[in-house]
């Protein structure tokens, strides 16, 4: 990745897992209107698990 994730990307993530934790984004994200919350939470890419990486020392 060469850029960095913008305000919105990151609150696009931060409205998913709230969402996946069962807790109302609507109101963490403090939106009076739940059209505003979808533009957040609608069509979020899947999450894809890798394996860490090693770092070896000495």
């Amino acid at each position: 990745m060469d850029e960095r994730p913008t305000f919105h990307e990151i609150r696009a993530l931060a409205a998913h897992l709230f969402d996946q934790q069962g807790i109302d984004p609507q109101g963490r994200m403090a939106h009076s209107d739940a059209q505003s919350t979808k533009i957040y939470t609608q069509n979020h890419i899947n999450w894809i698990v890798v394996p860490h990486g090693e770092i070896k020392t000495g």
